[in-house]
């Protein structure tokens, strides 16, 4: 795959995501949340195949079908600064996914530091998820903090 042809297809379907989910089984340090990155990029099932190339361009991450879609996934933490943030550190994404590319990379940050293991740092992620995807914000209710 050509990486301009990456970079159109990570623009148009691609998310950078920042989940953040409460258990009982998780660190009373962060009041039982627990933060996880990913990106993915989601199509129709039909178009299966070009997630299977992306997943051999990108030589991480996994493929799971959800009704008639099919999604391409990378959570790993080293994937994500190795090879993901490699990616767009050297192909510029250029229209409004570029905001949520430059929150999301904050969050890396975070995460990178650990602090993602404090409540101080879920509430810092929580922020910046909700500053993403701005079509969004206004529907979104912070459940958690």
């Amino acid at each position: 795959m050509d990486q301009l042809y990456v970079l159109g297809l990570c623009e148009g379907e691609g998310s950078f995501v920042i989940s953040i989910l409460k258990s009982k089984h998780y660190s009373r340090r962060t009041n039982n949340l627990r933060a996880k990155l990913i990106f993915c990029l989601t199509l129709h099932e039909k178009d299966r195949f070009l997630l299977k190339k992306l997943r051999i361009f990108f030589n991480c991450g996994y493929i799971c079908n959800a009704r008639e879609e099919a999604r391409f996934s990378v959570e790993r933490m080293n994937d994500i600064n190795e090879k993901i943030i490699q990616f767009f550190n050297r192909n510029c994404l250029i229209g409004k996914k570029r905001r949520d590319y430059t929150l999301w990379k904050k969050a890396v940050k975070i995460f990178n530091a650990g602090e993602h293991r404090t409540i101080e740092g879920i509430k810092c992620l929580e922020r910046i998820r909700n500053n993403m995807n701005l079509q969004r914000a206004n529907r979104r209710i912070n459940r958690f903090i």
